[in-house]
């Protein structure tokens, strides 16, 4: 079979600007947390999410923000944690954070494992990006090309 080269350049700006798409397309996933974030300790940062139940309407608030944001989320290396219920692991991370178990919470972690961030009402996307563009590993990961980090 023989193609033209214009149509071998349709293909390939296709394939191109689809590959474009899904690089540039990012989603907020909210997992169940470890009980020991030291996974994270200077590879990510972590938000952790407390709320009462999975349907908590302040919960479901921070969320909707949250997922607006998911280029910027993904570029900031955050790592996302919902903390509901009442199981062991949940009472043993309300109490290690100080977060009542009726109440939400929002916490930053930084990379280096301390607390930057704790509120009991939903944040901007623009006040958590200012906080964590304003740290200095954050701002060295600004000016520094990015590196793949190993899986």
């Amino acid at each position: 079979m023989r193609y033209g080269l214009r149509t071998i350049g349709y293909a390939f700006c296709l394939v191109f600007l689809g590959v474009m798409l899904m690089q540039t397309e990012a989603s907020v996933r909210l997992q169940a947390p470890p009980l020991d974030l030291a996974q994270h300790h200077w590879e990510d940062r972590v938000i952790l999410l407390f709320a009462p139940e999975n349907d908590d309407p302040t919960l479901k608030q921070q969320v909707a923000l949250l997922q607006a944001e998911a280029n910027g989320i993904q570029e900031r290396q955050l790592v996302i944690y919902r903390i509901t219920g009442a199981s062991d692991e949940a009472a043993a991370l309300h109490q290690q954070y100080e977060v009542a178990p009726d109440a939400f919470a929002f916490l930053l972690i930084g990379k280096d494992g301390e607390t930057k961030l704790h509120e009991a009402t939903p944040v901007t996307m623009q006040r958590l990006f200012g906080i964590i563009d304003a740290m200095p590993m954050r701002q060295r990961e600004m000016t520094t090309p990015p590196q793949k980090r190993a899986e």
